[in-house]
């Protein structure tokens, strides 16, 4: 059986909230403790909060950290945070990336907020890649919050690892003409343009663009593939893999008082097939996978004395491409070395859609400091097209859309969530809530949180929670239907049921001096109902007897563990973060009898970075991870066993000020071009191929300010 949710992570240490202001100004390493470790945020309970007084793990970013630390894109950004590890791959750069937060990895399964609001609803309608983030222009990011553990108590389906708020900068505060571009191996170049204008006392508009293009991974350099060059002549109509990517991103922000339009469009085209031989999908030069994202938010906010009323009304849509395709091995043998048998390839076109309307209603009233209660109610339409079986032709979406091999499908959703938090209790905040969801498509569900942040001394809080959630299945999922019928095939199941999760976790925040902070977090995180896949066999399929699989409520899934870090200022123009990082994840198939363990397995990272500002013109930034695992498997006696050895990871990033309108960077990722994760022991980490890491990146650039 082929796991859904496979049980291991990599967990990966904190990033040090710390950078350097805009151009020429001081170096952040002077700012104080309390803006340099405790950001105020809103997504963590819908309310603005510091980071220290909030009941859950938060990270927070600013536009000085991002723009410090040289990163490439908001996946780049995350890595270095607690608990965070990206499953990369040679697709990554257009959005191949599969996120893991704590033991649960699957990119379905956070969160994702565009200035406080839910986004990228219609694409949890299809099973695909999470591109958003790599898509992100940095340029316009205000600020990232990552608020750790369930948030289904506010936010409903999905929210089960993490919600991921990304804040934009409004027009004043992107104020001008913003022109940046950066080139690097492999033919990559990412350009962003941007403008910003305070229009009036009251009004404000900002519009800006990234857009992203790279050869992909060099493969021959790879032992593991280097074999597979012989048999590009068995491709049919390929000389060359392509696998080049290519991304843009748009973004449109109008502020006018209460009112809040934002627009962004997130688009994508990589390479659609993993690399190396395969004995059911070719590698060829036309595989193409072609999906984008369009996201419309309208927010109008209105302070009433001390209430807060916030409307907000959301429309998503996603779209897979009708031109993407895979080259199908129908009939051949692809382990065969008769050009005969490795000659019968067919098209496999794909085609997918999910739209959705989210209406929010959110009141927030604050009875004193003591005293506070947020409520709300959302209502949700979804209706979309799961991905069909291999097509022999592109979908004619002029036509109309009547084709029988399609399924549509149309669900609504009702919720309504109350939260309080109390502090009459000297040193003690109390938060209780919950929410009700009623679903269309699958049984109602009840998601409570309850958290406790007490200050034991200055300089040291407690922080202990619990928290629900659920993860809805995808129509992906549930309507899944591909392969060739008397061979191999995916098929339905409308019997799915949410994933349902629990969260315990307790930590301690001490600050060691003014300008450094110890914390030490440790979690226990269960799942039932995970979904796996299983075996189908004999079914009669157009009078024919096919094997295959099907997504069934399967697996349990405990996850433990913890991390300890520090950050904070070693001296002047010296600021530093360092982690080490444990997990312990067992997976358990519950389906048809008795409980069998199918993996266990154990994690462990360290993580120690720098930023230093030698002189105030210059910024420089290495990070060093070691990252080692092992797990075990009852199901693959290959893999049972497997140590995944140490693997030395070396980032480093440099930034000259040249004034304050010009800056030049030089990036550097992975400059060991370290192998890891890599053939055997990726299989402990991913339910794909094997598809290696990405390889060693360098990229040189420059930003100017109109």
């Amino acid at each position: 059986m082929k796991l859904w949710l496979p049980a291991s992570i990599l967990t990966c240490g904190w990033i040090a909230l710390a950078g350097t202001p805009a151009y020429g100004q001081a170096a952040s390493s002077q700012r104080d403790i309390e803006s340099l470790l405790d950001s105020t945020i809103t997504s963590s309970t819908k309310r603005t909060q510091s980071v220290r007084s909030v009941p859950a793990t938060v990270v927070v970013l600013t536009a000085d950290d991002l723009r410090d630390r040289g990163y490439t894109d908001l996946v780049d950004a995350m890595r270095d945070m607690p608990g965070v590890s990206f499953l990369d791959n040679a697709l990554a750069d257009a959005g191949g990336s599969m996120i893991n937060f704590r033991g649960l990895p699957g990119n379905h399964n956070v969160a994702l907020l565009l200035n406080g609001h839910r986004i990228m609803i219609a694409d949890r309608s299809q099973l695909d890649a999470f591109f958003f983030l790599h898509t992100f222009p940095l340029a316009f990011v205000k600020r990232l919050e990552v608020v750790y553990g369930p948030g289904s108590a506010l936010y409903g389906a999905d929210a089960v690892s993490a919600v991921i708020n990304v804040v934009t900068m409004d027009g004043a505060e992107a104020h001008g003409v913003t022109l940046g571009t950066s080139y690097g191996l492999r033919g990559t170049t990412s350009d962003h343009v941007g403008f910003g204008a305070q229009l009036d006392e009251d009004c404000s508009l900002m519009i800006g663009g990234r857009f992203f293009r790279t050869d992909g991974e060099d493969l021959e350099r790879l032992p593991a593939f280097a074999n597979s060059i012989k048999d590009r002549q068995y491709w049919p109509g390929s000389k060359t893999r392509d696998m080049s990517e290519s991304s843009d991103f748009e973004l449109f922000s109008y502020r006018n008082k209460g009112f809040a339009l934002d627009f962004v469009r997130s688009a994508s085209n990589a390479q659609s097939v993993g690399v190396g031989i395969d004995a059911l999908y070719a590698s060829n030069d036309k595989d193409r996978w072609i999906a984008s994202t369009d996201s419309l938010t309208l927010d109008y906010t209105t302070a009433l004395g001390e209430l807060q009323c916030s409307t907000v009304l959301v429309f998503d849509v996603y779209t897979l491409n009708p031109n993407s395709n895979y080259f199908y091995n129908a009939k051949g043998d692809a382990s065969s070395t008769d050009p005969g048998l490795r000659s019968a390839y067919a098209n496999g076109y794909k085609f997918g859609m999910g739209r959705a309307t989210h209406l929010e209603e959110t009141l927030v009233q604050t009875f004193s400091p003591d005293l506070s209660l947020v409520g709300g109610a959302v209502v949700e339409d979804h209706n979309g097209i799961p991905q069909p079986p291999d097509l022999a032709r592109p979908i004619d979406t002029t036509q109309g859309l009547e084709a029988s091999e399609l399924n549509w499908v149309q669900y609504q959703n009702y919720g309504l969530y109350c939260q309080v938090q109390l502090g009459y209790l000297p040193g003690l905040q109390t938060t209780l809530g919950g929410r009700f969801d009623y679903n269309t498509r699958y049984d109602p569900t009840f998601t409570p949180r309850l958290g406790l942040v007490y200050d034991l001394q200055p300089s040291t809080t407690l922080k202990a929670s619990y928290a629900t959630s659920y993860l809805a299945p995808e129509i992906g999922q549930v309507y899944q239907r591909w392969g060739v019928p008397g061979e191999y095939m995916g098929f339905p199941n409308t019997g799915l049921r949410p994933v349902r999760g629990q969260s315990s976790e307790v930590s301690v925040l001490h600050d060691l001096t003014a300008d450094s902070r110890l914390t030490l977090t440790c979690f226990r995180n269960e799942f039932a109902d995970l979904i796996a896949e299983e075996k189908v066999i004999g079914q009669l399929v157009d009078g024919k007897v096919t094997d295959g699989t099907r997504f069934a409520n399967l697996d349990h899934g405990t996850m433990i563990g913890g991390d300890l870090r520090f950050d904070g200022r070693l001296a002047t123009g010296l600021t530093a973060f360092a982690s080490t990082s444990l997990l312990n994840a067992t997976t358990t198939h519950t389906g048809g009898g008795a409980p069998d363990p199918v993996a266990d397995s154990v994690a462990a990272i360290l993580h120690f970075g720098l930023v230093y500002h030698p002189v105030s013109w210059l910024t420089i930034d290495p990070r060093v991870t070691w990252l080692s695992g092992r797990a075990t498997t009852d199901e693959n006696p290959v893999f049972k066993g497997a140590v995944i050895p140490g693997a030395c990871l070396f980032d480093l990033a440099a930034r000259v000020d040249v004034n304050d309108r010009l800056s030049l960077r030089l990036t550097g990722t992975n400059l060991l071009d370290w192998e890891y994760l890599g053939a055997g022991e990726f299989q402990l980490y991913s339910q794909g191929s094997s598809i290696p890491q990405i390889g060693r990146r360098l990229s040189a650039g420059l930003t100017y300010t109109f």
